[in-house]
């Protein structure tokens, strides 16, 4: 698009030269002054310019998210191996077991966790709220009506009979009409793609903060289970002392800390003269086992309710978003349709410039690369609105971290988790289009959407012809 813009910048340049020479009442278009002519190409300058300027915001976000990636890729690679080494000093003994200076010990380190991740948080929160996810919508009907505008200023001469002259004219007046067809269609197929691509950042955003809760709900079930493992299931009670060999097996077992085996054996009595002994198998519950499996099943129940929304939110979602795709396929097809209307009369009205392209065909040309540039622009457009730097599980995950900082007690463990799974996210390339940018990296992004352009006259057929082939933005996961 940078060749496009300097070769339309080159040919109203030239333009505007010629129309300096004249008077401005002179007659220079087919309806227009060469004052009004020159209005026209001002108008079309700044048309011109309103693309450059969308064109070069968007090279400077991605080039911007690119440098950003890279920065976070560095934090989250320090953070990292702070965790690691917090997870590997960690404490493995209950609190309760810790001498007086471990705990305080314990404390310090986890205060200072805290200000670490909540520092790499804030830090995270700011660097993807700086990151530009749409670019302004281009007024791309007034380019394409200033386009045709300038093709009757080119298109006019004063050898060319009357007959050709009309033809011409009405040749100009169908490509305006589908012109302006296209440019309603192509306009409203990129607000769809607009709202599908949002649309698709709310479903991504939904399912992570999903699966990061959920595992919150399953390792909670899981610690759980673990307690009731400890709580046992009803109670084993002995009396008395061992008098005899089978109660001496039995209160070997119960030191022992076997209580499956000492439950398979079953209650017990024995009496020896004054001495008596009794092992009592109730499978009764107690109170605390009884609240620890209806906390299990409270939990159990949260975790399939927290599941149920989850899949309510998602059809809602996917219906919504299956809405949109279809309209956008309606909207495609009226796009393609329009596209094929205009190149079919361009072909149609080929022989009415016969004339006219054998007489001046450097203004022939001119007019052809209007056209030309008028498609095209009309692809920028549609590409302008769609997102670029999308971002959802990011912020989904750095939600969940600030979750974890708030604690009285923050696990490194499950922030090593987290900050792993931000890592991952920007290492793979196709995970998000913040990820490939920062791949790229932001000076390689900037001399790619820039390249020097070395000849204005042959560049943009060659980059037109190019950007015809591959009319398609990289898809990421």
């Amino acid at each position: 698009m940078n060749i496009v813009l300097e070769a339309c910048h080159d040919t109203l340049t030239a333009l505007h030269g010629k129309i300096q020479k004249a008077s401005q009442t002179e007659r220079f278009g087919l309806h227009s002054t060469a004052g009004e002519a020159a209005q026209e190409i001002d108008n079309m300058k700044k048309s011109m310019e309103q693309v450059r300027k969308a064109v070069d915001e968007r090279v400077d976000a991605n080039v911007h998210a690119a440098e950003i990636g890279t920065k976070m890729e560095d934090e989250v690679a320090g953070l990292r191996e702070s965790l690691e080494h917090d997870v590997q000093q960690m404490h493995r003994r209950p609190e309760a077991l810790l001498l007086q200076s471990e705990k305080e010990s314990k404390a310090e380190a986890d205060k200072s966790r805290q200000k670490e991740l909540d520092a790499f948080c804030k830090m995270l929160r700011k660097e993807l709220r700086d990151l530009r996810s749409e670019s302004e919508e281009l007024d791309y009907r007034s380019i394409t009506k200033q386009c045709s505008t300038m093709i009757q200023v080119l298109a006019f001469s004063p050898e060319v009979q009357q007959e050709q002259q009309k033809a011409i004219q009405k040749s100009i007046e169908i490509q305006q009409e589908l012109s302006t067809a296209l440019a309603d269609r192509v306009t409203t197929l990129a607000r769809k793609k607009a709202q599908l691509a949002a649309k698709e950042q709310q479903m991504q955003r939904q399912q992570a903060t999903y699966e990061l809760e959920l595992m919150e709900h399953n390792k909670r079930i899981t610690t759980q289970r673990d307690i009731l493992k400890g709580l046992g299931q009803g109670t084993i009670t002995m009396k008395g002392s061992p008098n005899d060999t089978i109660s001496r097996e039995l209160w070997n077992l119960w030191e022992q800390g076997r209580w499956g085996e000492l439950v398979k054996r079953g209650s017990y009595k024995s009496s020896q003269g004054f001495s008596t002994f009794s092992l009592t198998i109730d499978s009764n519950l107690t109170p605390a086992q009884k609240q620890g499996i209806a906390n299990l099943e409270q939990y159990i129940r949260e975790a399939d309710t927290f599941k149920e929304a989850h899949l309510k939110i998602m059809q809602e979602l996917d219906s919504d978003h299956n809405q949109l795709r279809d309209t956008m396929f309606i909207h495609e097809k009226d796009r393609d349709k329009a596209e094929k209307q205009l190149m079919d009369a361009d072909s149609e009205n080929e022989p009415n410039w016969e004339l006219f392209a054998s007489k001046y065909p450097v203004q022939y040309s001119e007019i052809k690369m209007l056209h030309t540039i008028n498609m095209h622009v009309s692809k920028v457009a549609e590409w302008m609105f769609q997102v670029n730097t999308t971002t959802g599980p990011l912020k989904a995950l750095v939600s969940k971290l600030e979750s974890l900082t708030s604690r009285s007690e923050c696990d490194p463990g499950e922030a090593l988790v987290l900050v792993k799974n931000i890592q991952d996210i920007l290492k793979r390339p196709t995970a998000c289009p913040l990820a490939f940018l920062t791949a790229i990296g932001g000076r390689d992004l900037r001399r790619q959407m820039r390249p020097l352009i070395r000849d204005t006259q042959k560049a943009p057929l060659q980059a037109l012809a190019d950007f015809e082939k591959d009319q398609h933005p990289i898809e990421v996961d």
